[in-house]
């Protein structure tokens, strides 16, 4: 009888304690989240600073979810370090919130960790983001996968920022070079007319317009050649000369854009393109001109 009389009142001295332990664990908290709803980062950091020591590892009061509210206390305080690591305390213990993504996205960014950082950024778009940050994320996004040559899902990202980074000519280049990749040619030619209106002379969108068209234009020739070979009547004759009007025109074309393509990045690959249009104008002196550039 005496025993059950002790253990009676142990149980009741435990209870009472655990309570008093809840109680100051949820005033300690309360004021905690006075200070950050006031916008008193530091106070509150500190706050969490001693709630942590003082309650992390009582499991019965202190849940996870108490890192990621410490985290951003310390992220709006502007103390990193600490931010960092009740952030990565957080997703050890399994928390996850679209904040503590993009807080440790930036902190990647900031150490080169490119993986992590693209990591970090999926986990960040899995929950439904909008507004300023989620888009400036977004671009940053698209670029890392350009960087990690993802090319597939960078693709994928496109439509969601193009509007807003379709007059930058770094993000446009990103996009060429990630349908040129992919060899994705309806995507590729908009790619292309979108690049060469920021950057008229590029390189490799100008190269590539100049070397389709050129491609293009001599296959016409040299089928037309072909079919007066086989036929040489009068009436294949005047189908030939129509259509070397139309051909001309096109070589024209062409050698205006290689030559504005040597002009900005001379190459003696452009050169013999020169040549060898000059060549098909009936241009020899001009034709001997580049050969010679070409050589």
């Amino acid at each position: 009888m005496r025993l059950k009389g002790y253990i009676l009142i142990g149980l009741v001295a435990l209870l009472t304690a655990s309570c008093s332990v809840s109680k100051n664990f949820t005033a300690l908290t309360n004021n905690a989240e006075s200070y950050y709803n006031k916008g008193e980062y530091a106070k509150a950091t500190a706050a969490w600073g001693q709630i942590i020591a003082d309650y992390g590892n009582v499991g019965a009061v202190f849940t996870p979810d108490n890192y990621l509210k410490a985290a951003k206390a310390a992220a709006k305080a502007g103390d990193d370090k600490q931010a960092f690591q009740w952030y990565d305390k957080a997703r050890l213990k399994g928390q996850s919130s679209p904040e503590m993504w993009l807080y440790l996205a930036h902190h990647y960014h900031k150490i080169d960790n490119l993986s992590k950082e693209l990591d970090a950024l999926g986990y960040y778009f899995s929950f439904d983001v909008k507004g300023p940050d989620a888009l400036k994320a977004r671009e940053r996004y698209f670029e890392a996968l350009v960087e990690s040559e993802n090319y597939e899902q960078a693709i994928k990202e496109w439509p969601y920022i193009e509007s807003d980074v379709k007059n930058n000519k770094d993000y446009v280049e990103m996009y060429f070079e990630v349908c040129q990749s992919l060899n994705r040619e309806p995507e590729l030619n908009k790619a292309q007319e979108m690049l060469l209106k920021l950057d008229p002379t590029n390189e490799d969108a100008l190269f590539r317009k100049a070397r389709l068209l050129y491609s293009s234009v001599e296959e016409r020739y040299k089928n037309q050649m072909a079919a007066y070979e086989k036929n040489h009547t009068r009436s294949q004759y005047s189908k030939l000369l129509k259509a070397l009007k139309g051909i001309s025109a096109d070589y024209r074309t062409a050698r205006d854009l290689f030559k504005k393509l040597y002009t900005a990045h001379p190459s003696i690959r452009y050169a013999a393109y020169l040549a060898n249009i000059y060549a098909r104008l009936d241009s020899k002196s001009k034709s001997d001109y580049w050969r010679h550039k070409s050589e």
